[in-house]
């Protein structure tokens, strides 16, 4: 296969998304190239096209055009449940019905949809009928994450990454108490927050035992700055949206050595393995019970961050690259089958 993908310099779901699967599918002696533009003399020198959920006007048409061209297979990437928004973010008043209408539009066009998430390839292709083909294709990392030197902070530190436009202070809010509980509990003990742009309200005391860290869209520079958490958490607040997220969070922490706390969730269910690698928690007061066990307890810090990378092994690129490639083969123009896994 010829590969092109459409994605910006920087960003997280697009390194995930496009970026790291066409470097894995590279390694296999496929020929992929990404960028961002979407220009006819560079959508020419290509066979298959990969978008991540395409959405612009003029992105649009010239994808409209190619569907009924009918020369490349085109591959649509979703990962967010769009008819589901949160309407406590930034983006909220983004995702329009005009805007909806034009993702249902693109989606149809695939001749494959790719996605993370097992609910959102159902809700896709069951339940708003857009595509008979879609793919569960999993994020995954490098492999040499899995090398990184582990470093721990001097003093024990709850991580936690939210994106920058609020998406994420929703599920935080579920657990701010139990954060402060925890740490009245542990004396020394610090929160990290890396991208989050609001303060934790209510902090009071606490206030100079919690940590800011400015969001970095270098991915290999933001999985070296999570070696500053001693744990880290993974909180969802329970809805449509955040069960068709994916599990990265655990995958990134099981890679780097970090032991995790989590939601019991269809996102993370499947990437820890409780007690073991981390903890899956489904009682609120857990939290601070599982934080407070990790932070009196170095050996099991330690010994969960062996096997979380032992676990890892099997969710890199280069683990899971065939998947792709599998996914993608068996789709293009005049082919319907399938490839929900």
């Amino acid at each position: 296969m010829n590969i092109y993908g459409l994605a910006p310099v920087s960003g997280g779901c697009h390194w995930y998304r496009i970026r790291e699967p066409l470097r894995g599918l590279a390694g296999l002696g496929h020929t992929t190239e990404w960028g961002e533009l979407f220009a006819e003399h560079i959508v020419d020198r290509h066979d298959t096209i990969l978008t991540h959920i395409l959405h612009g006007e003029r992105e649009s048409e010239a994808w409209g055009y190619l569907a009924d061209a009918g020369q490349h297979r085109l591959i649509y990437d979703i990962d967010d449940n769009l008819w589901a928004y949160p309407e406590s973010t930034d983006h909220n008043d983004y995702w329009n019905p005009e805007r909806i209408v034009q993702v249902e539009t693109n989606i149809r066009r695939a001749h494959l949809i790719t996605t993370p998430s097992p609910v959102l390839a159902d809700l896709i292709r069951f339940k708003l009928g857009l595509n008979d083909n879609v793919a569960v294709l999993p994020n995954t990392v490098p492999a040499w994450t899995l090398k990184l030197r582990r470093t721990q902070p001097l003093t024990f530190t709850v991580g936690y990454q939210g994106a920058p436009q609020k998406l994420h202070q929703s599920d935080l809010d579920v657990i701010q108490v139990e954060l402060f509980h925890f740490l009245s509990k542990c004396p020394d003990a610090r929160l990290a927050f890396y991208g989050q742009p609001k303060p934790l309200e209510g902090a009071g005391p606490f206030a100079d035992r919690v940590d800011y860290i400015p969001w970095t869209p270098d991915i290999p520079a933001y999985y070296r700055n999570l070696h500053g958490m001693t744990v880290g958490i993974g909180p969802l607040r329970k809805s449509p949206y955040t069960e068709c997220k994916s599990g990265i969070r655990a995958v990134e922490f099981a890679a780097l050595g970090i032991p995790g706390v989590f939601s019991a969730s269809a996102p993370y269910n499947p990437y820890v393995k409780h007690r073991e690698t981390g903890y899956l928690v489904s009682s609120v007061t857990d939290w601070r019970k599982y934080l407070i066990k990790l932070y009196r307890n170095s050996d099991l810090v330690e010994s969960m961050s062996r096997r979380g990378r032992q676990w890892a092994m099997s969710w890199t690129t280069e683990e899971n690259a065939i998947l792709w490639e599998k996914a993608y083969q068996g789709s293009g123009p005049g082919i319907v089958k399938s490839s929900t896994r």
